[in-house]
Order: structure tokens, then C-alpha cells, then sequence
């Protein structure tokens, strides 16, 4: 599978304990896999909560099409 176009949203936001939740993930990183993926979930549910302050969209500038053999160049022989 190929990607032709990269776009990834940001988005910041303001916890209302932003303390408790980094020391939630420093707990949970010390423990095994699935222990962290069951800590992970609880401290996305933690970030919820949170009030989003800013949202934005970044994409590359130049959005390549996809090759098609009417497009594709190839060097002389």
C-alpha cells in the first residue's frame, strides 16, 4: 500500500490535572505490554476531559498523484 498524501491534525490541549496524567503514563511505561495498553486507554480516557485550546491541519505542500502509465517517465536506453 502506497500514501500519496501525509496529512496529520494537532491538536493542543489544556488538562485539567496535567500532573496526574504524566504520572500516570510514568507508571505505566515501567510496566508489562498489555498492563501499558490498558494504562494507555485509561490515560486517553484522562485526556478527553481535556479542553482542546488549539486545532490545526498540517499537509505537505505538494500533493503527488499517483502514477499511472501515462505519467511514468523513463530514462532513454
Amino acid at each position: 500500500m502506497t500514501v500519496w498524501s501525509l496529512c496529520a491534525i494537532v491538536m493542543t490541549v489544556v488538562n485539567w490535572n496535567s500532573a496526574r496524567v504524566v504520572s500516570f503514563t510514568r507508571r505505566s511505561v515501567s510496566k508489562s505490554t498489555d498492563d501499558v495498553a490498558s494504562s494507555r486507554t485509561r490515560t486517553l480516557l484522562c485526556l478527553s476531559r481535556a479542553r482542546a485550546r488549539h486545532t490545526s491541519c498540517l499537509c505537505p505542500a505538494l500533493k503527488l498523484s499517483p502514477p499511472s502509465a501515462m505519467s511514468q517517465s523513463r530514462p532513454d536506453s
